[in-house]
Protein backbone atom coordinates (compact mmCIF):
# COMPACT_ATOMS: atom_id res chain seq x y z
CA UNK A 1 0.00 0.00 0.00
CA UNK A 2 1.28 3.59 -1.21
CA UNK A 3 1.42 5.70 2.13
CA UNK A 4 2.35 8.41 0.41
CA UNK A 5 1.60 12.22 1.92
CA UNK A 6 2.12 15.75 0.79
CA UNK A 7 4.49 17.51 2.13
CA UNK A 8 3.88 21.19 4.06
CA UNK A 9 4.29 23.05 0.51
CA UNK A 10 1.60 20.61 -0.84
CA UNK A 11 -0.93 20.07 1.68
CA UNK A 12 -4.53 20.90 0.75
CA UNK A 13 -5.63 24.46 2.57
CA UNK A 14 -2.74 25.79 2.89
CA UNK A 15 -2.61 29.46 1.17
CA UNK A 16 0.39 29.58 -1.19
CA UNK A 17 1.04 32.70 -1.96
CA UNK A 18 3.46 34.16 -5.07
CA UNK A 19 6.75 35.06 -5.15
CA UNK A 20 9.24 34.68 -1.31
CA UNK A 21 6.78 32.72 0.32
CA UNK A 22 6.30 29.55 -2.09
CA UNK A 23 10.40 29.84 -2.16
CA UNK A 24 10.36 29.60 1.73
CA UNK A 25 7.36 26.82 2.07
CA UNK A 26 9.74 24.91 -0.34
CA UNK A 27 12.49 25.05 1.54
CA UNK A 28 10.43 24.33 4.65
CA UNK A 29 9.07 21.25 3.25
CA UNK A 30 12.95 19.82 2.15
CA UNK A 31 13.80 20.62 5.89
CA UNK A 32 11.08 18.78 7.07
CA UNK A 33 11.30 15.95 4.73
CA UNK A 34 15.03 15.42 5.72
CA UNK A 35 14.25 15.48 9.04
CA UNK A 36 11.84 12.63 8.81
CA UNK A 37 14.13 10.66 6.41
CA UNK A 38 16.85 11.05 8.58
CA UNK A 39 14.95 9.94 11.70
CA UNK A 40 13.48 6.95 9.67
CA UNK A 41 9.91 8.26 9.77
CA UNK A 42 9.70 8.27 5.96
CA UNK A 43 10.85 6.98 2.68
CA UNK A 44 11.18 8.31 -0.42
CA UNK A 45 10.18 6.09 -3.29
CA UNK A 46 10.02 7.21 -7.60
CA UNK A 47 8.95 10.76 -5.85
CA UNK A 48 6.25 9.17 -3.52
CA UNK A 49 6.50 9.49 0.37
CA UNK A 50 5.91 6.81 2.85
CA UNK A 51 5.52 6.38 5.95
CA UNK A 52 7.42 4.14 8.18
CA UNK A 53 6.92 5.53 11.63
CA UNK A 54 4.30 7.06 13.32
CA UNK A 55 5.68 10.08 15.68
CA UNK A 56 7.69 13.24 14.54
CA UNK A 57 9.49 14.18 17.65
CA UNK A 58 11.12 17.81 17.44
CA UNK A 59 14.79 18.34 18.08
CA UNK A 60 16.28 21.47 17.70
CA UNK A 61 14.82 24.89 18.06
CA UNK A 62 13.99 25.04 14.48
CA UNK A 63 11.62 22.37 14.77
CA UNK A 64 10.50 22.98 17.84
CA UNK A 65 9.27 26.39 16.25
CA UNK A 66 8.06 24.73 13.04
CA UNK A 67 6.06 21.90 14.67
CA UNK A 68 4.07 24.67 16.74
CA UNK A 69 3.42 26.89 13.89
CA UNK A 70 1.75 23.57 12.15
CA UNK A 71 0.01 22.98 15.31
CA UNK A 72 -1.59 26.46 15.45
CA UNK A 73 -1.96 26.40 11.72
CA UNK A 74 -4.42 23.10 12.55
CA UNK A 75 -5.95 24.36 15.31
CA UNK A 76 -7.04 28.16 13.39
CA UNK A 77 -8.05 25.91 10.69
CA UNK A 78 -11.13 23.90 12.60
CA UNK A 79 -12.20 26.27 14.67
CA UNK A 80 -12.62 28.89 11.20
CA UNK A 81 -14.01 25.62 9.56
CA UNK A 82 -16.11 25.27 12.47
CA UNK A 83 -17.30 28.57 13.36
CA UNK A 84 -16.72 31.12 10.65
CA UNK A 85 -18.01 28.53 7.93
CA UNK A 86 -20.50 26.41 9.91
CA UNK A 87 -22.78 26.52 6.65
CA UNK A 88 -19.67 24.95 4.35
CA UNK A 89 -19.40 21.51 4.27
CA UNK A 90 -15.44 21.50 5.04
CA UNK A 91 -14.86 17.92 6.15
CA UNK A 92 -13.39 19.18 9.38
CA UNK A 93 -14.15 17.24 12.36
CA UNK A 94 -13.83 19.51 16.32
CA UNK A 95 -14.91 18.19 19.23
CA UNK A 96 -14.25 19.08 23.05
CA UNK A 97 -14.56 16.56 26.30
CA UNK A 98 -14.17 17.55 29.96
CA UNK A 99 -13.91 14.74 32.32
CA UNK A 100 -12.08 14.88 36.07
CA UNK A 101 -9.28 12.13 35.86
CA UNK A 102 -7.22 11.07 38.69
CA UNK A 103 -3.75 12.34 38.11
CA UNK A 104 -2.26 8.86 38.41
CA UNK A 105 -4.92 7.42 35.77
CA UNK A 106 -3.28 10.52 33.26
CA UNK A 107 -0.79 8.23 31.80
CA UNK A 108 -3.13 5.07 31.05
CA UNK A 109 -5.51 7.39 29.55
CA UNK A 110 -3.07 9.30 26.94
CA UNK A 111 -1.48 5.54 26.12
CA UNK A 112 -4.99 4.35 25.34
CA UNK A 113 -6.29 7.44 23.53
CA UNK A 114 -2.57 7.17 21.29
CA UNK A 115 -4.00 3.67 20.56
CA UNK A 116 -7.47 4.27 19.48
CA UNK A 117 -6.21 6.93 17.07
CA UNK A 118 -3.44 5.12 15.59
CA UNK A 119 -5.87 2.36 15.26
CA UNK A 120 -8.38 4.02 13.27
CA UNK A 121 -5.00 6.39 11.04
CA UNK A 122 -4.29 2.65 10.34
CA UNK A 123 -7.51 1.12 9.49
CA UNK A 124 -8.43 4.25 7.23
CA UNK A 125 -5.10 4.93 5.90
CA UNK A 126 -5.19 4.51 1.71
CA UNK A 127 -3.07 5.01 -1.03
CA UNK A 128 -2.76 8.40 -2.10
CA UNK A 129 -5.42 9.14 -5.57
CA UNK A 130 -7.19 11.75 -6.86
CA UNK A 131 -10.35 10.58 -4.96
CA UNK A 132 -8.20 10.89 -1.62
CA UNK A 133 -7.74 14.04 0.62
CA UNK A 134 -4.63 14.21 3.57
CA UNK A 135 -6.12 14.59 6.82
CA UNK A 136 -4.09 15.51 9.37
CA UNK A 137 -5.56 14.68 12.70
CA UNK A 138 -3.99 16.82 16.08
CA UNK A 139 -4.84 15.24 19.05
CA UNK A 140 -4.61 17.11 22.40
CA UNK A 141 -4.82 16.18 25.65
CA UNK A 142 -4.13 18.92 28.62
CA UNK A 143 -5.02 18.49 32.15
CA UNK A 144 -5.67 22.10 33.88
Amino acid sequence: MDHAAPLAAEVPGHPRRGGKADKVSEELAKKVEDALLERDIIEVEDGKVRRKGYHFVAKSTEERGALALEYCDLFAKGLLDKLALQHVETGTYLRNHYLHIDQEQLPEFQRRLDEAVTKLADEFLTDKSPRTKFLNVLITSTPF
